[in-house]
């Protein structure tokens, strides 16, 4: 895998999730949260390019720990706003059912899923390089 290429697996990603929110406006219970799982993927996309362009730096860097800080450290982040986003959506929109959860961890586990296995792939290719 070109390290370029890696950019056009959470473009990818979010394509698929922008079909599958067209699909969620039938789903009744989701269908009142809809906007929540698009903002949801705008989220989760912009985070995953941010994450790919550190990962990108911090592979090729002479500190061999830069990148598994860099990992950690997105990781970290990625979950901490991750429940800050669902913790402001129950304060300022107080839904009735919490249905909004499922779309949002389905993305949530894909986002996430892709990005560890680009990563680890990335780190690999940069292993075999050197």
């Amino acid at each position: 895998m070109a390290t370029n290429k890696i950019f056009l697996y959470p473009v990818v990603m979010f394509v698929f999730w922008l079909l599958i929110n067209y699909g969620w406006y039938t789903w009744a219970p989701v269908n009142p949260h809809a906007g929540f799982f698009l903002g949801s993927n705008i989220f989760f996309f912009i985070l995953t390019l941010i994450a790919f362009l550190l990962a990108k730096i911090s592979v090729n860097s002479k500190n061999k720990t830069l990148f598994l800080n860099v990992f950690m450290g997105i990781m970290t982040v990625k979950f901490l706003t991750s429940l800050m986003l669902v913790g402001f959506y129950l304060m300022v929109f107080s839904p009735e059912d919490f249905w909004f959860l499922v779309p949002f961890f389905a993305l949530f586990s894909t986002y996430k899923a892709m990005e560890i296995s680009v990563l680890l792939m990335l780190n690999k290719q940069s292993e075999n390089t050197t």
